[in-house]
């Protein structure tokens, strides 16, 4: 009998930013728009944000139902920012308008030891300027 592995647990562990969506899925795009441009607006040159979009095939399903499996949640779209399900668009919104968002998405791809653009100080990149 072969074990039966969990594509969604091997996407989340291989990619700092991942958003399961499905095509047409409004919050989907939305929260892809917003995670780039938290992205642009820190620096983070290299893509980080990779979008899986989740269809009718049978990959599709099996990926849908592994991360079902997951995070216990039916609806679509589910974010994951360094391994840690973020819930979907209004999660993450939420986090945006805390001014959490940038310094996590920074954090998930390693720029944690950063000089603050703003006072400069080595190492105090994620205290609270107006930059976040």
């Amino acid at each position: 009998m072969s074990k039966h592995t969990n594509v969604a647990i091997e996407i989340i562990r291989n990619f700092p930013v991942i958003v399961f969506t499905s095509t047409g899925n409004k919050n989907g795009k939305k929260s892809i728009q917003l995670l780039e441009e938290c992205r642009r607006r820190h620096n983070v040159h290299e893509n980080s944000v990779l979008e899986i979009f989740i269809d009718d095939t049978r990959a599709g399903n099996k990926t849908y139902n592994d991360l079902v499996a997951v995070t216990k949640q039916l609806g679509l779209p589910q974010i994951f920012i360094d391994e840690v399900f973020y819930g979907g668009y209004e999660d993450i919104r939420s986090l945006h308008k805390e001014k959490k968002l940038g310094r996590t998405i920074l954090s998930a791809v390693g720029f944690t030891n950063l000089p603050c653009k703003i006072c400069k100080k080595k190492g105090i990149n994620f205290h609270d300027h107006q930059y976040w």
